[in-house]
C-alpha cells in the first residue's frame, strides 16, 4: 500500500484505533488525540508539528515494521530534460522537454543532471 495523497494523513489514519484499516490492533489514546487534533487545526504548520509528534510515537512503539519499499527505475533518454519525481514516485509530463541542441552538442553528462525542481505541490 503507498499513500494516496501527499499529505501524513494518508498514513497517519490507518494507526487511529477506531479506524477500519488498522489491522495491528494496535492503539494508543495519545496518538489518537494528536492525530484528532492536527485534523481539527486551521493552522497548517501546527498541524503537521501534531502530526511530527504522533509520528514519534509510531516510531517509538511500531506498531507495524515496514520490511521494504517500493523502488521505480526509468530510463530517460538523456535529451530530455525537466524529469523530476515527487515524494509519490511520480512525475509529470508537463515539466518534461526536448533539448533540440543535445545531439549537435552531445555531452557526457548524465540525462538527469540536478536542475531546479518545480515548486513544491505543482508536480
Amino acid at each position: 500500500w503507498i499513500g494516496d495523497y501527499d499529505h501524513p494523513q494518508t498514513f497517519m489514519d490507518t494507526f487511529m484505533s477506531d479506524s477500519p484499516n488498522n489491522r495491528t490492533g494496535w492503539k494508543s489514546a495519545q496518538f489518537d488525540t494528536l492525530i484528532r487534533k492536527a485534523r481539527s487545526t486551521g493552522d497548517v504548520a501546527e498541524s503537521m508539528k501534531l502530526y511530527r509528534e504522533a509520528e514519534h510515537i509510531l516510531v517509538d512503539e511500531l506498531p507495524k515494521l515496514p520490511i521494504y519499499f517500493y523502488t521505480k527505475s526509468t530510463l530517460i533518454k538523456p535529451y530530455v530534460k525537466g524529469h523530476h519525481f515527487n515524494r509519490r514516485n511520480e512525475q509529470m509530463i508537463h515539466w518534461m522537454w526536448i533539448d533540440e541542441n543535445w545531439r549537435n552538442n552531445p555531452s557526457d553528462e548524465p540525462a538527469m543532471v540536478p536542475e531546479v525542481p518545480p515548486p513544491p505541490g505543482e508536480y
